[in-house]
């Protein structure tokens, strides 16, 4: 559907206009990239700080391996949710070689050991690095933890990718399968509004400049189709709202099926 448009055509959705000039939104892509690379951040860090516990057990249980006596280095707690976590870091020798390691425990194996007491490891014979306490029963603790973690990242992955995908394709079809038609804006309002929108856990105030948007366009001569929008433009805020009359795109397949560019 590359069409060169009117030059005085407003863009409602500026993202759309690649499928239509060829030219790429740098400054939606760039922030799509932004956010994919923060939430790419997160993701890592939930597999590698959460999942690496359970990832040990596994590796653990499938190695051959060894148990030992270590002792312990020190011990800490840290407050979550769900009440106080406890955790105790330990050390042990092979082959005059020293490995130290944390692991989360129950508050009465925390309460019942001191630093500097001596404790039973399970170490993998091929790889020290990998061990837990105990003997080398799977650490069935762990998996709790783990199945939250990766559904936590599932609905990550999904809130990032789902949208910008399920869009990306919309357009896609609707350029493939439609016809350009060039429309006029019949009516346009502008306001800053002020929403709540959630920061992790919280909720934070925002300013978001919302735009009411009528337009019409004639799929033929005899017919007139009209429609509205709403959308959020935050980068119109001190700009000039178009007049009516401006020109708008419109990609039509049908009465029922058609997108505002």
């Amino acid at each position: 559907m590359k069409k060169k448009l009117p030059p005085h055509l407003f863009a409602a959705h500026p993202e759309n206009l690649y499928f239509v000039t060829g030219v790429r939104d740098w400054w939606a892509l760039s922030m799509f990239v932004l956010k994919l690379t923060l939430g790419g951040g997160v993701l890592l860090f939930l597999l590698t700080f959460f999942l690496s516990p359970s990832i040990n057990e596994v590796r653990l249980s499938q190695m051959p391996h060894q148990t030992i006596m270590g002792k312990v280095t020190n011990q800490y707690t840290s407050e979550g949710r769900s009440g106080t976590n406890y955790y105790i870091s330990y050390q042990f020798r092979v082959d005059d070689e020293t490995y130290s390691r944390n692991q989360s425990v129950s508050g009465d194996t925390y309460r019942s050991i001191r630093i500097g007491s001596p404790i039973l490891v399970t170490y993998a014979a091929n790889d020290p690095t990998v061990s837990h306490l105990g003997d080398a029963d799977f650490d069935e603790s762990t998996v709790p933890r783990a199945l939250i973690t990766v559904l936590a990242a599932g609905v990550l992955v999904y809130v990032l990718i789902n949208q910008p995908v399920v869009n990306w394709f919309r357009r896609r079809y609707f350029y493939r399968n439609g016809q350009l038609i060039i429309g006029e804006i019949t009516s346009i309002s502008a306001s800053l509004e002020s929403v709540s929108r959630r920061d992790g856990a919280f909720r934070r105030p925002s300013n978001s400049y919302t735009m009411m948007l009528k337009y019409s366009f004639r799929p033929s001569p005899e017919r007139r189709l009209e429609d509205q929008v709403v959308i959020v433009r935050n980068d119109l805020v001190d700009r000039k709202l178009p007049v009516v009359g401006t020109p708008i795109a419109v990609a039509y397949i049908d009465d029922t099926q058609y997108m505002l560019i």
